[in-house]
This record gives structure tokens, sequence and C-alpha cells, in this order.
């Protein structure tokens, strides 16, 4: 058994170097076609459900492939092949007790095969931890928001890999949380100020996920065990050199907070990516620029509008905006050397000013951006591939056809285009989507008319 679970774990990691498999919701099909050649699989994957279940009963191995191919086995026990730990989620949900299995059903297979171990759930889950065999092989817990104290056993807290529960549960930890090494990933929601100092203490996390639409003081007060439920609006600064994991924290993830103020992002050297989303009072991004490695921002509904300094993030490949409608411009990005994409969708932009100085710039979305009117300022755009500025006021194109790699520009819904003419000299251009216009009015020579989707006669017939 311990050969077929050493195969998997590293068919796994293989396959996790590619996009395909890392994004993909079909891992465990994937999984299995890089196991091809066992005449077990090949048997298992024609065979109906009964069978399926027959053989998992009597042969450990057909088991395990039974759950990657999943079949109807018991439905409280999947696999997780999320990250490069491999694990078991055993669900232990009160609320639906008719899909939950009796725990002994399942130990015996989850000791057998020695996989890793995520349990999920409630109170019920709690009740496994101090009672059940499975907690020395327990590497992550996902708790209900319901679940506000958490008496992990000290010996299992330290071995957790993964942690995701309430700012109050994660505060009641009994462990020492700076000999947490064990632990990488850790999501926060409801959180409070003593959990925000509790994991300021974690030193390798490399994913942290914060969600609060309560109050968290900063990090250096000193008064927060008096009240540790403090008003998450008058938090003003986040500062991460405060973090013990500043170093090692690879992705992070703010959300629903009142934070107005980030620093400290010059000690993130392997930050890679952070995601925003409904931080109102967050301002600026400018501090971002300080993170040398970082490669992906993603911002929503935010108040964010200003960007300076993203331009000088040498390894930036992408930005989001989404719904920030004080972003007004997009100059800030000028000259970024790695920066590939830029997607904003309903946003404050009126202009994309500077964004042909970006020597890798391959896709522009504008989508929905009302006061966007002017294409004009990406002429020469040596790499620029895709243009989407549907449901925008663009009205100029002057000067794309001058962009020698675009070969698709989106132009639904834009009413104000009345002239596709300046498109002509765009040597690789192959689609101009322009779903909603009048072709009647439209005016372009000829030459384009193949390229025009959709044609004047489909359009006719709509």
């Amino acid at each position: 058994m311990d050969i077929w679970i050493t195969k998997l774990r590293q068919a796994h990691t293989c396959l996790l170097a590619d996009d395909a498999y890392r994004n993909s919701t079909m891992k465990p099909q994937r999984l299995l076609g890089r196991l091809e050649g066992d005449a077990l699989v090949e048997i298992l994957k024609f065979a109906p459900d009964n069978l399926r279940l027959t053989l998992a009963a009597v042969s450990p191995k057909a088991r395990l492939f039974s759950e990657l191919l999943e079949s109807r086995l018991p439905t409280n026990l999947r696999l997780l092949l999320d990250d490069s730990t491999v694990m078991h989620e055993l669900v232990c949900e009160a609320a639906d007790v008719s899909c939950v299995q009796p725990l002994t059903t399942v130990t015996w297979w989850i000791e057998k095969c020695g996989i890793f171990v995520s349990v999920r759930g409630d109170k019920t889950a709690l009740a496994l931890l101090a009672s059940s065999r499975l907690r020395l092989i327990l590497r992550s817990i996902s708790l209900s928001l319901l679940v506000h104290v958490c008496p992990i056993p000290t010996d299992v807290a330290l071995r957790l890999e993964r942690i995701d529960m309430c700012g109050e549960a994660f505060a009641s930890l009994c462990a020492n949380f700076s000999q947490m090494v064990q632990l990488r990933e850790l999501h926060v929601a409801h959180c409070t100020s003593a959990a925000l100092l509790r994991l300021s203490q974690l030193p390798g996390l490399l994913m942290l996920s914060i969600e609060s639409r309560i109050g968290v003081a900063s990090l250096d007060n000193t008064n927060v065990a008096e009240n540790p439920q403090q008003n998450l609006d008058r938090v003003d600064e986040i500062d991460m050199r405060r973090l013990a994991s500043a170093h090692s924290l690879q992705h992070l993830r703010l959300s629903g907070s009142g934070l107005s103020v980030m620093t400290g992002f010059d000690c993130c050297v392997s930050l890679a990516t952070v995601t925003v989303i409904n931080c109102g009072r967050l301002l600026s991004l400018s501090a971002l620029a300080h993170a040398d490695n970082l490669r992906t921002i993603s911002v929503s509904w935010s108040g964010v509008r200003d960007l300076g300094g993203l331009s000088l993030c040498a390894c930036l490949e992408r930005i989001s905006i989404d719904t920030c409608r004080e972003v007004e411009s997009l100059a800030a990005l000028a000259g970024a050397p790695r920066l590939r994409e830029v997607d904003v969708f309903c946003s404050g932009v009126r202009d994309v000013n500077g964004l042909s100085s970006c020597p890798c710039l391959e896709t522009l979305r504008v989508a929905a951006c009302r006061l966007v009117t002017d294409l004009s300022p990406l002429a020469g755009a040596p790499r620029l591939r895709i243009i989407d500025a549907s449901f925008s006021a663009v009205r100029n194109l002057r000067g794309l056809g001058t962009c020698p790699s675009l070969e698709v520009l989106r132009l639904d819904a834009c009413v104000a285009v009345e002239d596709l003419s300046p498109l002509a000299d765009a040597p690789r251009l192959k689609c101009v989507f322009v779903k909603g216009l009048d072709h009647a009015a439209l005016l372009y020579p000829l030459s384009l008319m193949p390229k025009i989707f959709p044609t004047a006669a489909a359009e006719s017939l709509q």
C-alpha cells in the first residue's frame, strides 16, 4: 500500500507544475491519467459502480483508485488535491447527518493508507480531535463560523499545516504560536484583534487570508486583551514587518476590512499574489511597489484610487481591478517591465495612457468602463494582442493600426464607435467584435469586412 501512496504523491507533485492541472476541477481524472498502464486502474475505469464498491471493499489499492474515480464511496470522505500535500478530507457536519458515515466506517481506511487527514465541520469535529486515533495524522482543520472555542490539543496544533476558522476560535488555541512551524496556510474569518496579534507570531506561513467585518486593532495594540472585539473601522495600518512569516509569505488575501494603510512590503521577499476585496477605506496600493517578487495583484469592490509606483514591481505580470470606482488612471503602470495582462471591469478609469510603454503587455480589458473614450494612446504597443473595450464609451481607435501584434478587438455595445478604418493597417488583426452596433452606420474599408463579427448579414437576421 505504501508503494501506491508514494506513486500517487509523486504523480500529483509532478502534475502541479502544470497550470492546467492546478486550475482543473478534474484533478482526480488527470491524476489517474498519469497512472495509466496499471491493470487495476484500467479495470476500474470501465467497471460499473457496484463492482467498484465490491473491489474497494476487499482491496486497499482498489479503494484508493476508486476514490480518484469519484465512485459512490462515503460522501464525507474524499481526496484533497489542492496543494502539494495530498490529504483525505473528513467532513463532520452535524447539520447534515444523512450523508455522514459512522466514524468507524472510514477510520480503518484512513489509518490503513496513512494519507494525512483534513477535518471539516462544526463541534462534531472537535470531539474527533480529542478521542480519535486519527489525531496523529491530522494536518488540516476547517471549522464552522459557529465554533468560537477550539480546544485542539497542543501536540495536534503543532503538526497542523492548514487552519480555517473564525478569529475567536483561532485566538483560543493553547499552542505557542511561534512553535507552529508546520503551519503553511491560514484563513481567519471574522478576525479579532487577538487573532491578528497571534497570527503575527506564526513563523512559516505561505498563504494568509484575513476576512472580517468586525474590529481588529493594529498589531501593536497593548489593550487587545481587554477588548478583543474592537471595531475594525478604527484600524489605520497593518505593517507587514510585524509578521514573523513576512519573509516566507507567498499569498496574501484581505477582504471585508476597514484597513486604510498597508506598509512594510519591502520585507515580503517571497510575496507573489495580493488579493484585496471589499476594503472600502484602502485608497492606495503604492506600498506594494516594494514587494520585489510580486506577480499578481487583484483588487475588487474597494476604494483604491492610487496605483503609484506599481511600475517599479519588476516581476508584476497581471493586475485585475473590478468595480473600483475611484481608480481613474492606469498611467502608474507605464513601463512595467513584465506586465502581461491588465484587466479592469466596471471601474472609474478614464484613459489608457502609458500602457503602450509596457514592453510585454499582451491583454488589456477595460470592459464596462463607461468613462473610457479613447484607445489611441495604445498606438504602437509592441506585444498587445487582445483589447476588450466592450460596454465602454470608446469612440477613437486612431493608432491601433500601428500595433504590430494586435489580433482581437472587442467593441461589443460600444455605440459611440463610428469609424473602424484605423484598424485596416493592423498586420495581424483577425477579429473585430461589434455586437450591438449598427453595421450600416459603421465606416470601414472592404478589407476589414471578413474580420468583423457578427457579420452584417448575421446582424440583420437578429
